[in-house]
């Protein structure tokens, strides 16, 4: 599936050389079709300068109205980006590194992480000014606005912009359909497509992709799930608007995306036989002892596939799930199957995720990826005192019961009690994310901030220790940020808009369509230059491996 926003998944980085790319520009950039490559390019255009100017002032003087090439680079205005600049034209290739758009073409690979000029992404038009400066927001009556969020309800492999609430409720969207703005690779379709809602759900009572139990509005605690794997979100009630009964006692309520106009017919959703008697009234939970529920969470097994129900805690603390086993329930093709054992290493795991315990002297762990061959892991990490990182493979049933040790570059041994810590500079602990800009492989260790925001970590870049055989590299290399903003714009993962920061309204997505997330700058510091009311700046992932 294309469209996704930000997954800890695996992150595959990779560019050429600024060496091969000179070769390559050289040897090849092609003598056939008459483009000069890379160092050539630009020496030629050094050498040949004066003439070059020569004949553009003769021809911009003449009468003819021939096209000027001030900088001689073989390429005239328009066609070329920055005509007083020999080293940008459309007839160069791309190096990496030099922190310059070689080519013209800020999609090309000017480095590893993110290209240094930004794409515009074109947002619906008809709406207030104001209303797509986020990625999701609650409708606003005082202001007009509405309701919307970004999701995949259609499932093509674009991320929509959904519109799901008018601003002071009481008509459309948010009665019998949402409003679809289709996503593509230019932006979002400029005329909504309405979005059919379930009768089966009051009318109004569906004003955001999820919602709360509220037994007024007769409204069942909701939200948006690919239960059945294809791709495209379907709507799932999870418990009854007054708490009782169905559903959430044997069975969910799905409604299935149709793929084209909304979402289809509701019906149940069988929950496990061996489920708690008292049903399962959310998408995940801690233990309940007086319930008897154990804690539980949807998960995916493998790598997309639909989710299934992973028990992972036993309701009163004490044996499984979370004690030698959790237990898996499978999705089938009209509910979750009876479970089976999900293998665990020794020791008390009653939870996917958890952070180091001092005082029992346990250290955290989290399920993910880490290998990138699509199946879960379990990682042991750093506990109070250190220690390292543990790894314990995942098979599609369990966890292998031996560890192996995980490699941590030096300059983070001993910070990183979870896969994504903030700043501390008390600590002398910079930020850190197991981060994916590109799904499908292994993760890698990003650095989005110095321990004490000191330097250009965060500004123009974040480091990334990339993923080697038993862990991480010891050196780190580094991942260009879109220039041009304030200091700290990027020193976390997606950022709110700040005026008097100067800091932009951004998230990573994927909106390009070539796997890769981008940065997706939704409005500029003090809201100027129309990004966030007419387009989005994309500044797209690049140096695919």
């Amino acid at each position: 599936m294309r469209a996704s926003l930000l997954l800890l998944l695996g992150l595959g980085l990779g560019c050429a050389s600024s060496t091969e790319k000179v070769e390559e520009g050289a040897d090849g950039a092609g003598e056939a079709d008459g483009a000069t490559g890379g160092a050539d390019a630009a020496d030629g255009a050094a050498d040949a300068g004066g003439e070059g100017q020569e004949e553009g002032a003769d021809g911009a003087d003449g009468a003819d109205g021939a096209a000027v090439d001030a900088d001689g680079d073989g390429s005239p205005a328009p066609a070329d980006c920055d005509d007083d600049d020999p080293l940008r034209s459309p007839e160069l290739v791309e190096l990496p590194d030099d922190g310059i758009d070689n080519d013209c073409n800020p999609a090309t690979c000017p480095g590893l992480g993110f290209a240094d000029r930004p794409v515009d992404y074109a947002l619906p038009e008809g709406y207030p000014a104001l209303s797509f400066i986020v990625q999701q927001r609650e409708a606003r009556c005082a202001d007009g606005l509405r309701a919307h969020s970004l999701r995949e309800l259609d499932g093509d492999g674009w991320l929509d912009l959904v519109v799901t609430a008018s601003p002071c409720g009481g008509e459309e969207p948010g009665l019998a359909a949402w409003w679809l703005h289709r996503g593509g690779p230019d932006g979002f379709s400029a005329v909504a497509s309405p979005w059919a809602l379930p009768s089966a759900f009051p009318a109004g009572s569906l004003s955001a992709p999820t919602g709360v139990a509220d037994c007024g509005l007769g409204r069942p605690r909701y939200g948006l799930l690919d239960v059945n794997g294809d791709g495209a979100d379907d709507l799932v009630a999870f418990s009854a608007a007054c708490g009782e009964g169905e559903p959430g006692l044997s069975s969910w309520l799905v409604a299935p995306s149709d793929g084209a106009a909304g979402f289809g017919a509701a019906a149940d959703w069988a929950l496990p036989a061996d489920a708690p008697a008292g049903g399962l009234r959310a998408p995940s939970a801690p233990a309940d002892c007086g319930a008897g529920q154990p804690a539980y969470a949807l998960v995916a097994a493998r790598r997309g596939a639909a989710p299934g129900l992973m028990f992972t805690g036993a309701a009163c603390g004490d044996g499984a799930p979370g004690e030698g086993s959790w237990t898996f329930s499978a999705p089938g093709a009209a509910g979750f199957a009876a479970g089976v054992e999900w293998a665990l290493p020794a020791g008390r795991w009653d939870g996917l995720t958890g952070l180091p315990d001092c005082g029992a002297g346990r250290r955290g762990w989290a399920t993910l990826d880490l290998t990138g061959d699509g199946l879960l892991d379990l990682v042991e990490t750093e506990g109070c005192d250190g220690g390292g990182w543990t790894l314990f493979v995942g098979d599609g049933a369990g966890f292998s019961t031996e560890g192996r040790p995980l490699s941590l570059p030096s300059a983070l041994a001993g910070l990183l009690p979870s896969p994504g810590v903030a700043a501390d500079c008390a600590l002398g602990r910079p930020a850190v994310s197991l981060l994916s800009l590109r799904p499908g492989a292994a993760p890698a260790l990003v650095i989005t901030a110095s321990a004490c925001g000191d330097d250009a970590l965060g500004t123009s870049l974040w480091r990334a220790h990339l993923p080697v055989e038993g862990g991480w590299a010891e050196e780190a290399g580094e991942l260009n940020l879109p220039p041009g903003f304030s200091a700290g714009s990027f020193a976390a993962v997606g950022g709110e808009r700040g005026c008097a920061a100067e800091r932009p309204g951004w998230l990573l997505a994927e909106l390009t369509g070539d796997g890769q997330l981008d940065v997706v700058i939704t409005a500029l510091p003090c809201l100027e230059d129309g990004v966030g009311a007419d387009r989005w700046q994309i500044y797209p992932g690049s140096c695919a491996p």
